[in-house]
C-alpha cells in the first residue's frame, strides 16, 4: 500500500515526537513491503532538504519526505490549522491507500474526506476530557477509522473504556537505536567539554525542561547531592518555563548543574554516555495531571544507554521498568524516597553494575526495527480483516 504520513512537526527539531516520527518511519521503510511519505509543513526559516533532515536524525534509512510551502507571514499555529485540513484533501486527490497520523485535528479531518486512517497516540486525557467530546463522537464510531496505535497498555485501556473495539488498538512501545558504549577517548572528551571532573559522578537528564516535565525536582536533588554534577541536556519550548528553571537554579545556589541547551538527536548518544545515572523525574504529575506525558521516550534512550536509572514507581513506567532489576523506582508522592534511594544506589556499585547489564539486555526488545515489524504485521491484519 501507498502511506502517507501527515504530520505538523517542525522538522528539522529536537522535540520528542519529531525524533520519534522520524524514527519509526525510517525503520518502517527499511523493514515494511509498503510505500511511506511524510507530509510536513515548511516553517519559516527552515529550508532544509530531505537529505538535510534524514542527516540531523542520523536515520540509517532515508525517509521519504513532501515539504508543504505557506506563505511566510503565516504563523506557525495558523499553518498547522492549514496543514489539517489540505494535507488530508492533497492525498485524497492523490489516492493514497491508507493515512496515518498523530494528530486529533488531522485525524478529523483525514476521516472527513473517507480516507481509512490510522490514529498513532501516547495520550490518555483525550478519552476523558470533555474538550475532546466531539472529536471522539466523530472519529471513534467512523467507518473509516482503519485502527489505533497506543504507545502503552494503560493508553490501550483509556481507548477501550471510551468504547473503542479493542481488535482495532494495538500497543506499540516507542523504541531506540543501538547504542553502542562510547569509546573511553570520547566519554572523556565530552566531560571535559563540559567541565566535568574524571572521577565524578553524573546524573543525567535528557528532554525537556519545564513546570509540566517536573524538572524542578532535578534540581532539588541537586541541592541534597553537591557531590554530583547533574546534567541538564535539552530545553524549554516556553521561554517562561526556561526562566523559571534558571531562576531557581540561582535560588538553591547550586555550583553542581550542568545545561547544555538543545542538541542534535544524532548526538544524545554521547551525552548518554557522559553520564554514570540517568532520571526520569520522579513525579506523578506529567502522567496524572496533564495526561500528555505518558511512558515518555527518554525511557527507551536510557535502556539502550545501559546505565542505571532513576524513575517514578507509575504504571506506565512499570509496563517497561523493573525495580531493582533495570531502574531504582521511587515513590513519586515522596521526595524523601528519591533521596534516601539514589544515595543507595550511589553507595552499591554493584547494584550500578546489575542495573546496566539488564537495560543492556532489556533494551535489544525495543528497537525501532522491532517496532516497525509490529506495526507492520498490524496494518497487514487489520487490512485483512477489513477487506473480509
Amino acid at each position: 500500500m501507498n502511506i502517507a504520513y501527515i504530520s505538523n512537526i517542525d522538522i528539522p527539531g529536537s522535540t520528542a515526537i519529531s525524533e520519534q516520527v522520524l524514527n519509526s518511519l525510517s525503520a518502517l521503510s527499511a523493514r515494511s513491503s509498503h510505500t511511506f511519505t511524510l507530509i510536513v509543513p515548511r516553517y519559516a526559516g527552515k529550508k532544509c532538504t530531505t537529505h538535510d533532515v534524514n542527516t540531523y536524525y542520523g536515520l540509517d534509512k532515508a525517509v521519504n519526505i513532501k515539504f508543504f510551502n505557506y506563505f511566510s507571514f503565516l504563523s506557525p499555529k495558523t499553518k498547522k490549522r492549514i496543514h489539517a485540513f489540505l494535507a488530508p484533501l492533497y492525498c485524497t486527490f492523490k489516492g493514497y491507500d491508507l493515512l496515518y497520523t498523530r494528530h486529533q485535528a488531522i485525524l478529523f479531518f483525514c476521516l472527513l474526506f473517507g480516507k481509512r486512517t490510522i490514529f498513532e497516540t501516547y495520550r490518555i486525557d483525550i478519552n476523558f476530557s470533555a474538550r475532546y467530546y466531539l472529536w471522539r463522537h466523530f472519529c471513534y464510531s467512523h467507518k473509516k477509522l482503519f485502527g489505533i496505535v497506543t504507545h502503552s497498555k494503560i493508553a490501550l485501556d483509556a481507548f477501550v473504556t471510551a468504547g473503542i473495539d479493542k481488535k482495532k488498538i494495538f500497543v506499540a512501545y516507542n523504541g531506540c537505536g543501538e547504542i553502542k558504549p562510547a569509546e573511553t577517548d570520547t566519554r572523556r572528551d565530552y566531560r571535559n567539554r563540559l567541565g566535568i571532573r574524571e572521577h565524578c559522578t553524573v546524573l543525567g537528564y535528557i528532554g525537556r525542561i519545564g513546570t509540566m516535565k517536573q524538572t524542578d525536582v532535578i534540581l532539588h536533588i541537586a541541592a541534597r547531592f553537591p557531590q554530583l554534577s547533574v546534567l541538564i541536556v535539552g530545553g524549554a519550548t516556553r521561554k517562561e518555563d526556561d526562566t523559571a528553571f534558571d531562576n531557581l537554579v540561582r535560588k538553591l545556589d547550586l555550583k553542581n548543574v550542568i545545561r547544555t541547551g538543545v542538541v542534535k538527536p544524532c548526538e544524545v548518544h554521547n551525552y548518554l554516555s557522559a553520564s554514570d545515572i540517568l532520571i526520569i523525574p520522579p513525579s506523578s504529575v506529567p502522567m496524572f495531571k496533564s495526561g500528555k506525558t505518558v511512558l515518555p521516550l527518554k525511557t527507551f534512550l536510557y535502556l539502550a544507554a545501559s546505565k542505571p536509572i532513576i524513575a517514578p514507581d507509575l504504571p506506565d513506567i512499570s509496563e517497561i521498568l523493573t525495580h531493582q532489576e533495570t531502574a531504582v523506582l521511587v515513590d513519586p508522592e515522596n521526595f524523601e524516597d528519591t533521596i534516601t534511594k539514589l544515595k543507595e544506589l550511589l553507595n552499591d556499585t554493584h547494584m550500578q553494575t546489575q542495573l546496566s547489564e539488564k537495560c543492556r539486555e532489556t533494551a535489544k526488545k525495543f528497537t525501532w526495527s522491532a517496532r516497525a515489524e509490529k506495526i507492520e504485521d498490524f496494518i497487514n491484519i487489520q487490512n485483512r480483516r477489513l477487506n473480509t
